[in-house]
């Protein structure tokens, strides 16, 4: 729904006012660095550019945030967060390949095959952090790796797998959840952290 302050009038002169070679580079730029790949930084920007010019979806609003650059990266490290966020430790690069190669569409393109492995690469980067970040931690390295098999995801489970009490595993799993959040925010940082060094 529209708000009260949108007015295609003035959207459309606001939009003619941009330097758009420019902003597309500094916007490639940072989708770029989050995601680190520049086919995954082209649809990052797309679909940025779709919500923020869509009054239903993310619209820009130069009455509060004047620039439509930092709007745009806002989407993006939003957009890209997320599927992190979804990925960081139950997304088994190994599991996700095996499955992708006995249900592949015969529509897939090999440019949706690339895609998929640099997702996956991202994923298992991701993952080493994570158990870098807790390596000294036994049972929380412990309940990382039985996270990814489904058959240890409850903490019944994962307590008959290590031996060790219902209470153990759930301080453990506790610690990795915080060192997921830790990784995030040190993660959403650096973000914010290159965007200002891209409007300096």
């Amino acid at each position: 729904m529209e708000s009260s302050g949108y007015s295609p009038v003035h959207f459309s002169t606001w939009l003619a006012s941009q330097d758009w070679p420019r902003l597309r580079s500094q916007l490639l730029r940072f989708a770029c660095y989050v995601t680190r790949s520049r086919s995954m930084a082209d649809d990052l920007v797309h679909e940025a550019l779709a919500r923020a010019l869509d009054p239903n979806g993310d619209p820009w609003r130069p009455e509060v945030e004047p620039e439509l650059a930092r709007h745009l990266m806002r989407i993006m490290d939003n957009l890209h967060r997320g599927e992190q966020d979804k990925a960081l430790i139950r997304r088994d690069p190994r599991h996700v390949v095996a499955v992708n190669e006995r249900t592949l569409s015969p529509s897939e393109t090999p440019e949706d095959l690339a895609l998929r492995k640099e997702q996956d690469t991202q994923a298992m980067q991701r993952l080493a952090a994570l158990k870098e970040r807790i390596a000294d931690d036994e049972l929380a390295l412990a309940i990382v790796d039985l996270a990814r098999d489904h058959r240890f995801e409850r903490p019944a489970e994962q307590a008959e797998a290590t031996g060790r009490t219902i209470d153990e595993i759930r301080n453990a799993r506790k610690r990795v959840k915080r060192a997921v959040e830790a990784l995030i925010d040190e993660e959403r940082a650096t973000a914010v952290l290159e965007e200002e060094r891209i409007f300096s």
